[in-house]
């Protein structure tokens, strides 16, 4: 699954449409029934949708464990739906979520970087994605439309002033720079306090500049719960946009944000030294340097635990969250999805800190769905557990919803430095118990063909004018992916990467590198499966599909970028790879030409290219005029 599918989704208003390979948990048998909610008296019966993008979370590194996030596991992975297979299809921030908020790769919108002109909120406005995107859709469909928290990078007043605000937002607060030179002295004399105070400033509902002071996610969830009550008073159903801040690296030190009261949890801490870490990347791509763990460790273990320590703010905030919707008596009529932007390394193939390449650390991203019906159209998951003494943690019981609790902002932890590391020590000791799981088949998910498109055009200094396109394929699981103590697995699956790299550094006609990585058995992308020569008959089968596939995605739009099978099998007889790998078609797959390059760029153009022109739609076949 990845981002255009949810954008998809996010418009429907539904869950109804996706099967993927997913993990559900039902509430158990004879749960206690929840206290009686507020009841308002509804105009509609459409589902609310909630959508938390946090900035910058991996899930490879185990961002997203149950110690590390226990209200995210309670609310959203007990009793939810975990994706273990949902990537980005580009590990970069502004590309990224402009993929979510139009349901279009980058080679669609051509919106490849954060900065002008191909990236960057000037970008997306003036290729005119506004135009017809996520919360546009949404208002027609009767929702009203809240924007919190980061819109789109290069988002400031003066870019406001000359390219408008983004339509299709009833309320919006996206942050903003300080609007004079004593703002900014203000903000920089609280940042230096001990610990440092936070003082934001919004361009609320693009009309005027507020100042507020507290850490910065607070400040949103905060506003999203005035919002809500706004359209539960009003009877209308509303979607929630809510980018965080964290865990991405604040104004101090370089460091991600972190409240006082978690500062001193989780200590000692460090980065998972994983098969990868410290591991150099093939010197023909360039990526990292050739020595081995050439920085400091210790800067990317503080720098792990700083962005765990920050993600407990917004683990809270998900507790208040749930409590809050309990409180309006909209629970079960709410979806609540929670994603990342993209996936980052600490270490990981000898890169210290970075989110653009195509291994799983940048693009397999955290999600996370709670669904409001007891008939979800997930399979059911018996998952794991807290193997607690009994009495003592109760991870199905309902919120609280007493008027206590309900008239004020909920916060269920102690804020003394005791309570927090009594908690996290209290946790540390419960073991976690992976359970049973059950199996499916094919016919389970629609004969989907389970195969993903990743692509980039890096600018800068890093990596410039090298470009990538990228499938990650799966072949139909036999089983539900089962979690474990050590955190983020994914077996069951039988997945391949494809790579097709244009490297600057080598001389035209000789761009194109590519990489092949079985993901069920090399999970850390270290064992390239073409470095061996000769390539195995049966490995040069699989690249032949797997690249006739990519040339598909790589122009793809509509449904041909969910079923690119489909598009070399118009008759349906094939759908996926498993299906592909069917012996009577190996002289089809090995007669299209490979995916090719004729010059890198840092931006999309197809001219740039050299694909099988069978594989490419016919209103793109101008830009390969001359191409045999």
């Amino acid at each position: 699954m990845n981002q255009l599918i949810l954008c998809v989704l996010l418009a429907l208003g539904t869950t109804n449409h996706i099967a993927l390979a997913g993990r559900t948990r039902s509430p158990p048998p004879s749960p206690p029934p929840r206290p009686p909610p507020r009841a308002p008296t509804p105009k509609s019966n459409k589902p609310n949708i909630i959508m938390i993008l946090v900035d910058d979370m991996d899930y490879m590194l185990n961002a997203s464990h149950p110690y590390y996030l226990p209200m995210l596991h309670k609310h959203m992975r007990l009793q939810g739906t975990e994706f273990p297979h949902f990537i980005t299809s580009v590990g970069n921030c502004c590309p990224s979520r402009t993929s979510l908020l139009t349901g279009r790769h980058c080679h669609n919108t051509n919106l490849t970087a954060n900065d002008p002109p191909h990236g960057s909120y000037i970008g997306f406005k003036t290729k005119k994605l506004d135009k017809s995107y996520l919360p546009l859709w949404l208002q027609d469909a009767g929702y009203r439309t809240y924007q919190l928290g980061k819109v789109l990078n290069g988002f400031k007043g003066s870019v406001t002033t000359q390219y408008g605000c983004l339509p299709g937002w009833d309320h919006s607060m996206p942050p903003i720079e300080p609007q004079s030179d004593a703002a900014a002295a203000r903000a920089d004399a609280l940042l230096q306090q001990k610990p440092p105070v936070y003082l934001s400033f919004y361009y609320t509902d693009c009309q005027y500049v507020e100042e507020v002071e507290g850490e910065p996610d607070i400040n949103l969830f905060n506003r999203a719960f005035n919002w809500m009550e706004e359209s539960v008073d009003a009877g209308v159903p509303f979607f929630l946009y809510l980018a965080s801040a964290n865990p991405h690296d604040g104004p101090v030190d370089g460091m991600p944000r972190v409240e006082a009261k978690f500062a001193n949890a989780m200590p000692g801490l460090k980065v998972p030294r994983g098969p990868n870490y410290g591991v150099p990347t093939d010197p023909r791509f360039g990526m990292s340097k050739t020595k081995p763990l050439w920085w400091d460790p210790a800067w990317t273990d503080k720098h792990y635990r700083m962005r765990a320590l920050s993600m407990l703010t917004i683990d809270e905030q998900i507790d208040r969250l749930v409590t809050k919707l309990e409180c309006l008596g909209i629970l079960n009529n709410t979806y609540i999805f929670f994603s990342s932007d993209n996936g980052f390394k600490l270490g990981q193939h000898n890169i210290p800190s970075e989110k653009f390449t195509y291994f799983e650390e940048d693009v397999a991203l955290p999600f996370f769905t709670l669904h409001p019906q007891p008939n979800s159209p997930f399979y059911n998951y018996t998952g794991p557990y807290w193997n607690a003494a009994a009495g003592t943690v109760d991870m199905f019981a309902p919120p609280q919803t007493s008027a206590a609790v309900c008239k004020k902002a909920i916060n269920s932890f102690d804020e003394t430095d005791d309570a927090v590391n009594a908690r996290f020590a209290q946790l540390e000791s419960s073991a976690f118990v992976a359970g049973a799981v059950n199996g499916w088949s094919s016919a389970a998910l629609g004969r989907r063909s389970l195969a993903g498109l990743i692509e980039q055009w890096k600018y800068g200094k890093l990596w410039r004018g090298k470009d990538y396109r990228v499938i990650r394929a799966c072949m139909p699981p036999n089983a539900t992916i089962a979690a474990s103590a050590a955190g983020a697995r994914r077996t069951g699956n039988v997945c391949y990467k494809y790579v097709v790299f244009c490297d600057i550094d080598n001389a035209p006609g000789k761009l194109r590198l590519t990489q092949l990585f079985n993901l069920s058995s090399d999970e850390a992308e270290i064992h390239d499966l073409l470095l061996k020569t000769p390539v195995p008959t049966g490995t040069q089968r699989l690249v032949d599909r797997l690249d006739a596939a990519l040339t598909v995605l790589s122009y793809c739009s509509g449904s041909s970028c969910t079923q690119p099978f489909s598009r070399i099998h118009t008759d349906g007889s094939v759908v996926n790879l498993a299906e592909a790998m069917d012996p009577q078609y190996d002289s089809l797959y090995a007669g299209f030409k490979k995916l090719d390059y004729k010059q890198c760029a840092d931006y999309y153009d197809p001219s740039h290219e050299i694909p099988d022109l069978r594989l490419v739609p016919l209103e793109l076949l101008k830009a390969f005029q001359g191409q045999a």
